[in-house]
């Protein structure tokens, strides 16, 4: 008798060991549960931000080019790699006649000088690799006004961040052909308004040398 109830307090001790391995290991599943469901609040939670921020971005960046195409002027960014990026105003197909995606500046600037093309391409290398300093220098020997298709063009840059708050280097292109043709046509009349000045200020002595050529011409006839 003494050994079978040795043997069942055994047997009920084991059992109750069970149990409590049980409990514990039910207890830590539910921990890891509850953890489990925290971090996928946490994710969704992120998830909104994310998409939210993206919405945001994609709003913001939407308005920014509607802005750019609606101005007549030529906008279009490059990174250190040199290349114009596929974000640029509508205008600047017009000015270059044609997609300037992938391409250097040097290319629509100077589509038939090689030379040209070359010291473009190395001032914008320096720029980006220059100091401060240094890439305001490099900066001011960069084109500011060609002739490109027929039309004359001013040309601005700025360093401006990315999203990613890398250095771009922004061109802003403006068609100045209107203005030039203007200032040719005011060129030209103030040349001729001084022509006329001077002959009415000198108009008595325009006058004696007219009569003398008068009377020189019919002494040959006489």
């Amino acid at each position: 008798v003494d050994q079978l109830i040795h043997s069942t307090n055994a047997i009920r001790q084991k059992m109750m060991g069970f149990v409590r391995d049980i409990e514990d290991q039910r207890d830590e599943v539910e921990a890891q549960r509850q953890e489990l469901e925290a971090q996928n609040i946490l994710l969704s939670e992120n998830t909104d931000a994310i998409n939210s921020m993206n919405g945001a971005l994609i709003s913001r960046n939407i308005k920014m080019q509607m802005l750019m195409d609606n101005v007549d002027q030529g906008f279009f960014t490059l990174g250190k790699d040199g290349k114009i990026s596929d974000e640029f105003s509508r205008e600047c197909v017009a000015l270059f006649g044609k997609d300037i995606t992938s391409l250097r500046p040097a290319q629509i600037f100077y589509p038939e000088d090689k030379e040209q093309r070359a010291f473009v391409d190395e001032l914008i290398e320096n720029i980006f690799v220059a100091d401060s300093r240094s890439r305001e220098l490099y900066s001011h020997l960069l084109p500011e006004e060609l002739e490109v298709n027929n039309r004359y063009l001013n040309i601005k840059y700025k360093m401006v961040k990315n999203a990613r708050d890398e250095d771009n280097l922004l061109v802003v292109a403006t068609c100045v052909t209107e203005t030039k043709r203007l200032e040719a046509q005011m060129n030209d009349e103030s040349i001729k308004l001084k022509m006329v000045v001077k002959v009415m200020v000198n108009r008595n002595e325009i006058l004696r040398i007219i009569k003398d050529y008068e009377r020189f011409a019919m002494s040959l006839m006489g």
